[in-house]
Order: structure tokens, then C-alpha cells, then sequence
């Protein structure tokens, strides 16, 4: 896949608002080696409100990508609705503030948008990918880990003299 598809020309774009929308298949995630996202049928709604000083990209993906699920290794469909904005400030030399804010030069001809949407993607994806036929079962009841001595075993603690024993060894300190 080629990174121009995913080009907008700045150079000569007045100050308005223009719309752009890209495709995100299969063939951007072999760009990138994706092993998370097994298939992606996501369009990119890019909405680009320039000005003199700035331009403001509103991003919005909506569609499906493939996932497996970490519990029974099923491929099942995600909905994916993620909205981000990225603000790029013109500035001397090109910079990278932060996720949101990137200063680019004034003679900049064109941005590329492949990465961020790219990134939008993953974040879009959640942590733990569950198959949908285990939405109603719920985890946060379930102790996996403790360090809470159970009850049996602090009733065998307190019957057994042995650690009455202990237990008096301590207190004498």
C-alpha cells in the first residue's frame, strides 16, 4: 500500500473546512505488521478545518476489524468508533509536541495521515479481546491471586500448638 493514498495536500488549500475520507483494509495493516488486527474494514473520516496560523484534523473511524479473542483463540468482528483531533500548528521546523499538537513548517506541501490513523486503530482496540459470547460473564468477582490466608487455613493456624508456640515467642519480644 502505498503512504501517498493517505497524502492531503496543504500547499494550496484555502481556509476552510474540507472533508477527506481514506479505507483502512487489510493492506494497512500489512504495512505495519499488524498481529493484533487480523482484518479491518474501517473507513477514516478525516475533517481538516484550516486557518492562517493552524489546521485542526477531527478524525473519525467507524467499521469492523477482525480480532481473536485471548481467551478462546475465536476470530470474531469488533465495531470500531473512535473520534481523535490533532491540531498542526505552523511553525519554523517540524516538530512533534505531543499526540495532539504538531508543529509543521510554512512551506510544508502536504501531510500524511497514514500513522496517526493507523495509531487511532489500535487505540480503538481494547486491551482484552473477549469473543462477544463472553460479554456476560464478568471477572471482577473472581480472585484470581490473594495474600489473604483463606479461612481454613487460618482455623488450622489457630488450632495447631505450634503456632500458639510461635505465637508466644513473638509477644515475649
Amino acid at each position: 500500500m502505498p503512504e501517498k493514498e493517505f497524502d492531503i495536500e496543504i500547499i494550496r488549500l484555502s481556509n476552510k473546512v474540507h472533508e477527506y475520507e481514506f479505507a483502512v483494509n487489510d493492506a494497512l495493516l500489512a504495512h505495519f505488521e499488524n498481529d493484533s488486527i487480523q482484518h479491518a474494514e474501517v473507513k477514516a473520516a478525516v475533517s481538516l478545518d484550516k486557518s492562517e496560523r493552524m489546521m485542526e484534523a477531527k478524525f473519525r473511524l467507524t467499521g469492523t476489524v477482525q480480532l481473536v479473542c485471548d481467551r478462546s483463540l475465536e476470530v470474531f468482528d469488533y465495531p470500531i468508533q473512535w473520534e481523535e483531533v490533532i491540531v498542526y500548528k505552523f511553525g519554523e521546523a517540524d516538530e512533534d509536541v505531543s499526540e495532539a499538537l504538531q508543529i509543521i513548517s510554512w512551506d510544508k506541501e502536504r501531510i500524511n495521515v497514514m500513522q496517526p490513523i493507523y495509531d487511532m486503530l489500535n487505540m480503538a482496540v481494547p486491551m482484552k479481546k473477549l469473543h462477544p459470547k463472553f460479554a456476560d460473564e464478568s471477572d471482577e468477582d473472581e480472585v484470581i491471586f490473594s495474600t489473604e490466608p483463606e479461612e481454613e487455613e487460618k482455623a488450622i493456624n489457630e488450632d495447631d500448638p505450634r503456632w500458639a508456640a510461635l505465637k508466644k515467642l513473638k509477644n515475649e519480644e
